[in-house]
């Protein structure tokens, strides 16, 4: 369970040379401006806006006659009302999203943009093409994401029909299941909770397995709550969970996975160099679930990114490096449901999450559209299209994904012959549920503090509902 709200965000390829022409942005595939247009891409005007030189609106990235990339109708039609509602909806409503500065925009004098709404910009049409409705410049290039409307990584498509092979049984006694973990979290996220295992925290109820913040600490210093690993360990497959979240009071649960113990301690070391996979993380009042992996290897300095510094004996505390999706160039969250704390809305209703883990990619989704056949097997996902243009799925590929594919140095000098390319994300992995109180950045209140329970104590009662928990291969 990583610390998504307290990265630190290097993004240098945002940080744009001196005005000029399109050679002023590299020449990558998703900046090309094309041979047969004028017009600059996308990328290279967002750097001439970033730098001042131009003023920058919603017109100016779409003008009449650009050509999109042949792809259907509905994915032009998603493509133009995400970045259209990325300036006209997002930036006011929701700017505590928005970290990477943008520049002025014609309706506002001045916000943050996400990640996520940066990629759309980032995308231009293929050339050739008469498709207008994107409203995005031709490219010369051929490869994607040339061919792909947003610059987002499409959802992946079944190969092949999924067996269930695991469904938990919610309703009975969650020890039959799960490892009730009893640990304090004064050293990992530092968040106010107290997993214990004294039947009030982890339980069944109406069919379901619950995990409960069922009281606080007798100091007053920390909330006593459920943390639950499953006893099996699964390798690659697609996970369902079917789960009432959590909402508002700092409360912080999390859906996830790690390798061997309650740790993270796997086949490549101490976490995080063994892997984790966070299929939903939300905080307090957030309308999204963060999508998240996170990796990590022994280094002699504070660079993760150094072959040079790669150390066999170094992935423990304080020299190891941690690598999360959330300082990568895509924005980790999807969107989930609206809450509004101030009316007592303490819970998202019920969602499916799924999680489709497989070699070179790992893809989470929120209420999609499952298919199967006449024998029951899984035999497709269909991602959900949000009213609101927000993505209701994440996609990360190995070999666009520096978290995953930086650690080769590290497994290719420490465990030779022992890993594969998808490695740490190749080893078997247990499923992780927990709600954390606190303990991110920008929550009132952490461990030890009397916050806790003085302004986290409204937590008290929140649940963790989950009526299935399925695993497909």
């Amino acid at each position: 369970m990583a610390l998504p709200w307290l990265c630190t965000w290097l993004l240098p390829f945002l940080l744009a040379t001196a005005p000029g022409t399109a050679a002023d942005v590299e020449d990558a595939p998703e900046a090309c401006a094309g041979a047969e247009s004028p017009e600059l891409s996308l990328r290279q005007l967002r750097a001439r806006r970033l730098n001042g030189t131009e003023s920058a609106s919603v017109d100016g990235f779409f003008k009449d006659g650009m050509r999109c990339a042949s792809i259907t109708a509905p994915e032009n039609e998603l493509c133009r009302e995400s970045v259209e509602w990325a300036f006209e909806v997002g930036l006011k409503k929701h700017p505590d999203w928005y970290f990477v500065p943008l520049g002025t925009t014609s309706h506002v004098p001045l916000h943050m943009a996400s990640l996520d709404d940066m990629q759309r910009l980032f995308f231009c049409g293929r050339a050739g093409d008469t498709a207008t409705r994107c409203g995005l410049p031709p490219c010369h290039c051929s490869t994607p994401p040339c061919d792909r409307c947003g610059g987002a990584p499409p959802p992946p498509q079944l190969a092949k029909p999924f067996t269930r092979i695991k469904r938990f049984n919610v309703a009975g006694d969650p020890k039959n299941e799960f490892d009730v973990v009893q640990i304090p979290d004064q050293n990992m996220t530092h968040s106010c909770s107290n997993y214990v295992d004294d039947g009030t925290t982890v339980f069944s109820e109406d069919g379901k397995l619950v995990l409960k913040v069922s009281s606080a600490c007798a100091d007053g210093r920390c909330l006593n709550s459920g943390r639950v690993m499953s006893k099996d360990a699964f390798t690659y497959g697609i996970f369902t969970f079917s789960a009432k979240v959590p909402k508002c009071h700092s409360v912080w649960p999390a859906l996830w996975l790690l390798p061997g113990s309650s740790k993270g301690d796997g086949r490549y070391g101490p976490w995080p160099c063994s892997g984790e996979i966070d299929v939903l993380e939300t905080v307090n009042g957030d309308p999204h679930g963060a999508f998240n992996l996170v990796a990590g290897f022994g280094s002699t300095t504070g660079s993760c990114f150094d072959p040079s510094a790669v150390s066999c004996n170094a992935c423990a505390p304080p020299q190891y490096c941690t690598s999360t999706t959330l300082a990568d160039a895509a924005a980790s969250h999807y969107f989930v449901e609206d809450v509004n704390c101030d009316a007592n809305q303490n819970s998202w209703r019920e969602h499916l999450f799924v999680l489709y883990w497989q070699p070179e990619v790992i893809a989470a989704f929120v209420d999609p559209e499952l298919t199967y056949d006449a024998s029951g097997h899984l035999t497709g996902i269909q991602a959900k299209k949000h009213s609101n243009g927000q993505a209701s799925y994440k996609t990360y590929h190995r070999s666009t994904t520096p978290t995953w594919s930086a650690v080769q140095d590290y497994m290719g000098k420490c465990f030779p012959g022992r890993h594969s390319a998808d490695a740490p994300f190749d080893i078997p992995m247990k499923i992780v549920l927990n709600i954390a109180v606190g303990g991110y950045g920008g929550a009132p209140c952490f461990w030890g503090g009397d916050a806790c329970q003085a302004q986290c104590g409204g937590a008290i009662g929140s649940k963790l509902i989950l009526s299935d928990i399925s695993v497909w291969q």
